[in-house]
């Protein structure tokens, strides 16, 4: 079998803070939260969190208004929909050359459909396989790799992410790690370390 590829989405595949920020600055403004406008700086900050985690920071005097949360992430689908968010360089090309050889997943810690969304407005169906989220079961990501793995019947793999919580997560599957270093988080070492997505190609998958 050859080795599948993990990927994390938010800050490895792309970065949609901007689009994103504008869809829950737009719900703020409905809702009239006191609080500062929310900017693309506010979203980067908080990517690789959780749901639960990112409003808790998001609005701290309002996360529990479940009618404010659902609006900001339907309102954030939606927009994400038509703008889509920024694919970082040599992505979508490297990553439609990878699915020629690699079995290629996304785990990420983010709501039910964000993924989705990624993969329809990147037009990547035929190159994902398969996916699974924070949202579905409000599982950790750990959780979420050893089910996607199970699922699929993968024996072999690798994570790709940015952040020191994609590593952990790695880390207690038993999987090697690369770390994206033009992603939004830093990490205590890697097995695995690229600054453009291009390099992926170049590592030794052995």
């Amino acid at each position: 079998m050859p080795t599948a590829l993990i990927f994390d989405l938010d800050g490895t595949l792309w970065n949609a803070c901007q689009t994103i920020a504008e869809a829950w600055e737009k719900v703020r403004q409905q809702f009239q939260v006191d609080r500062s406008p929310i900017t693309k700086k506010d979203v980067e900050s908080i990517c690789g969190l959780t749901t639960d985690q990112v409003f808790k920071i998001i609005f701290p005097n309002d996360y529990n208004n479940q009618k404010l949360i659902d609006q900001c992430l339907s309102d954030q689908r939606d927009l994400l929909n038509i703008k889509g968010g920024e694919l970082y360089p040599n992505v979508l090309e490297g990553i439609k050359a990878l699915r020629l050889v690699k079995n290629l997943y996304i785990v990420s810690n983010c709501q039910t459909g964000y993924i989705e969304t990624f993969i329809k407005v990147n037009n990547l169906e035929e190159v994902i396989l398969d996916w699974a989220c924070y949202g579905d079961i409000f599982a950790p990501k750990a959780e979420n790799i050893k089910r996607l793995m199970t699922r699929n019947n993968i024996t072999k793999a690798i994570y790709i992410g940015d952040t020191q919580g994609d590593k952990d997560a790695a880390k207690a599957n038993d999987l090697p790690f690369v770390y994206c270093s033009y992603g939004f988080g830093t990490v205590d070492g890697s097995d695995y370390n690229i600054s453009d997505f291009s390099e992926i190609k170049d590592i030794n998958y052995a």
